[in-house]
């Protein structure tokens, strides 16, 4: 193969995987051009999920992906050294002894077959893997081993992404079902900014939620309250006792000032911990 060959399939399958928005066609998309390619006879993709992931995605059929435990990992040493240690891992498969049971089992079992395994890395971290599997004994040169390792990368952490987008969709959509015959403001903030915000707390504070998305939480609260309010944020996160209930003066649009009662609690959201806020004006009763 030459070089311009191996731009060609970078570029194409690059446009084509990321004008696609749900895993299952990046997925699908994938395999195809890598078995055309590279003449694959398969390939899966791991992603490691922690158990909420994995009560949330356990009804859902993805084609080509597994979610798979911590646990899971360190049962597999296969697996572990490519997605902890970050590993090329290839294996010529020619009997059982050739693989650990967790791997045959994770690609069937397959005999007189070629298996490469990819990490896919995101930050520093393995976050999954690619596998591919040849029927049998199968090299693969320098140049053909950079170009899978690039295009496993780049989609991995494209699945990763829509992945966790679809996640946090439906949670948000599952609290806002919940407060929404209250009338209630739902907040959810992760790294210090408003991740979710349903429709009655765009009411509440007379933001959009464009404009409650694009600063830090803290900036809508009045400044008598916002030191307090940042600190029992952080305790929270931390895991201190912290009351669950409190109020706060918040800033409107108009600039008034409008006192907010609300609940509070750490919920998952894209795989790691938020604080969410069920949130009501309460500046009328302070008048009574």
């Amino acid at each position: 193969m030459k070089g311009q060959t191996r731009y060609e399939f970078l570029i194409r399958t690059i446009q084509a995987i990321s004008s696609i928005l749900d895993p299952s066609g990046i997925l699908e998309k994938l395999a195809d051009n890598v078995k055309s390619f590279f003449g694959a006879d398969g390939l899966e993709f791991l992603v490691v999920a922690d158990e909420d992931d994995m009560s949330f995605w356990s009804d859902k059929e993805i084609p080509h992906l597994k979610m798979i435990t911590e646990d899971e990992i360190g049962a597999i040493p296969e697996i572990g050294r490519i997605i902890r240690g970050q590993e090329v891992v290839i294996v010529r498969v020619e009997g059982a002894d050739d693989l650990s049971e967790g791997m045959r089992e994770l690609i069937g079992g397959i005999p007189n077959v070629t298996v490469l395994g990819l990490p896919v890395i995101r930050d520093g971290s393995g976050i999954g893997a690619g596998i591919a599997r040849f029927k049998g004994d199968r090299g693969v040169d320098q140049d053909d081993l950079l170009l899978l390792q690039t295009t496993v990368n780049l989609a991995g952490n494209l699945v990763f992404n829509v992945l966790m987008h679809q996640r946090v969709k439906e949670i948000g959509e599952r609290y806002e079902t919940l407060v929404e015959h209250l009338g209630a403001g739902m907040i959810i903030i992760q790294d210090n900014k408003i991740k979710f915000a349903n429709n009655a707390m765009v009411e509440l504070s007379g933001y959009s939620k464009e404009e409650l998305y694009s600063k830090p939480f803290y900036e809508f609260i009045s400044p008598r309250d916002r030191r307090r309010m940042l600190e029992s944020y952080s305790r929270r996160l931390k895991g201190d006792d912290v009351p669950e209930t409190y109020g706060f003066w918040g800033i409107r649009k108009d600039e008034g000032e409008v006192y907010v009662e609300g609940i509070y609690s750490i919920v998952p959201y894209g795989g790691r911990d938020a604080v969410v806020a069920v949130l009501r004006d309460a500046t009328r009763d302070l008048e009574l």
